[in-house]
């Protein structure tokens, strides 16, 4: 049965995209991409789409915030391979509430075979672990600045 496709692009003006290189490290004994990894390549296209748009962990922690991942989500359509490469593409999904929704897309960029696709929720909160209900100042600005694209 073959898994439906998200449609992230049709949810966010935002997204970013990456490259990389599966290293020997991240395949398992039959040569394929161990399943965990790709929430680690979610991670690196996250961290990239916020040093893009000014929403990075170091902004986030001079803000005093933290942001635990609550939700992560992963559908697996098709094995990435050792040596090839791989375009992730993170997508950023607006919300009224005080969190940070991102959808990914892999695919492998050699013949555009789509690999995996998922999400991430995280909750903004103060570093004692108190969830912030309402926007932090600095969730504001981010939205203040590129708010009209969301929607």
């Amino acid at each position: 049965m073959m898994r439906r496709r998200l449609n992230p692009a049709a949810l966010s003006k935002l997204s970013h995209v990456i490259t990389l290189d599966v290293r020997f490290s991240e395949v398992d004994s039959l040569g394929m991409v161990w399943h965990g990894n790709y929430i680690h390549y979610f991670e690196v296209a996250r961290e990239a789409f916020g040093k893009k748009y000014g929403l990075d962990y170091t902004s986030l922690i001079n803000a005093k915030l933290v942001v635990p991942v609550v939700e992560a989500q992963v559908f697996y359509h098709s094995p990435g391979r050792l040596d090839d490469r791989l375009e992730i593409t993170a997508y950023f999904i607006y919300h009224e509430s005080s969190k940070l929704e991102m959808y990914y897309e892999i695919c492998r960029a050699s013949d555009r075979i789509f690999l995996a696709e998922g999400r991430t929720l995280q909750v903004c909160t103060t570093p004692r672990g108190e969830l912030l209900i309402t926007k932090p100042a600095l969730l504001r600005t981010f939205y203040d600045k590129w708010g009209p694209d969301f929607k």
